[in-house]
């Protein structure tokens, strides 16, 4: 392990062989070297555990931690516990870095004084072998000051939720940790912020997420999920997450709009299988009323079509009228 340690980066990895050379090839090829590498193989069956154990050989920045298939909050938590750098950036086993990444969060993150960094992506179906990354200057990505970084999260969407977009400050992270759930960023985002810590973000597309059709987010979309996506409700309104009171109904009513959102469009796609679509609307048309007796159904920073759709279920329209207006919209 090197001394005086600036950045940690915790590497999630779970069955992502033919992609988890590009990312950790995009770290070695960083233009900042003073970082190490955790990288913790989460019970990966594809040979993911053989490559890293030898990768890890070619450079001591780098090391291993396996563990039992505990899902991407068990491996990122693990990583944290190992962890040395005064920075730490979450970069999942199947995307890549920009090679000024690194160098240009640090940057920004010292001058600032700033307790998290908050950076832009690329969304690409191309590989880090196969991407020519541009030449990127500092001073045309100039980070921004947030000032209130829970009212911006949630209102202006200027911040990202997903964890690896992000430098934090390791003390910013003391005691935090993440949710053992589908969509743990989001729980882990509001605890964050809800800390008042002071954020910066910047444009620059630093981060390249690779847009894996296996993934939990692009895969089969079923009522487990559903019921994934509404259960953060719940949490949210954990009073064991702390978040400030005056906050609380708010962070409720941002989740419920946004998976709202999200589920209207995962059933739009299932275009194909109308009584798929007719048993998932149903689900979600039986659990509404509930959230509108709890003041949490609003129809701010919804778009028109999901107004109308959010509107067409509370109302119970006629499902097979419901379906051929998702149909037209979509």
């Amino acid at each position: 392990m090197l001394k005086g340690m600036k950045i940690s980066v915790i590497v999630p990895v779970y069955n992502v062989l033919p992609l988890v050379s590009g990312c950790l090839d995009s770290l070695r090829a960083q233009t900042w070297q003073d970082f190490e590498c955790v990288c913790v193989d989460d019970g990966s069956t594809d040979g993911c555990a053989a490559f890293l154990d030898k990768y890890v050989k070619k450079d001591k920045r780098f090391s291993v931690i396996h563990q039992k298939n505990g899902g991407l909050s068990a491996a990122r938590n693990t990583g944290l516990k190992h962890i040395k750098g005064d920075y730490v950036f979450f970069l999942d086993g199947d995307d890549y870095l920009h090679p000024q990444a690194l160098e240009m969060l640090y940057g920004f993150a010292t001058q600032q004084a700033a307790d998290v960094v908050a950076c832009s992506f690329i969304e690409t179906s191309a590989t880090y072998q196969q991407t020519t990354f541009p030449k990127l200057k500092a001073a045309n990505w100039a980070p921004v000051p947030v000032k209130d970084p829970l009212a911006t999260f949630m209102k202006k969407r200027t911040i990202r939720t997903g964890a690896p977009l992000k430098l934090y400050k390791k003390s910013a992270l003391s005691g935090l940790r993440f949710q053992h759930m589908h969509y743990e960023d989001v729980v882990f985002a509001f605890q964050l912020f809800a800390r008042a810590p002071r954020v910066v973000v910047t444009k620059a597309p630093l981060y390249y997420y690779y847009a894996n059709p296996e993934s939990i987010m692009r895969g089969s979309f079923d009522e487990k999920k559903l019921g994934s996506y509404l259960k953060l409700f719940e949490i949210i309104n954990d009073e064991r997450l702390k978040l400030p009171m005056p906050w609380r109904k708010q962070a409720q009513v941002y989740v419920i709009n946004q998976r709202l959102k999200m589920c209207f469009n995962r059933i739009a796609k299932k275009q194909k299988d109308p009584k798929i679509q007719e048993q998932l609307l149903k689900k979600l048309q039986q659990v509404l009323p509930d959230l509108r007796a709890r003041d949490v159904i609003s129809y701010q920073g919804l778009g028109v079509k999901h107004i109308c759709l959010l509107w067409m279920l509370l109302h119970r329209v006629k499902m097979s009228t419901t379906i051929r207006f998702l149909h037209f919209m979509y």
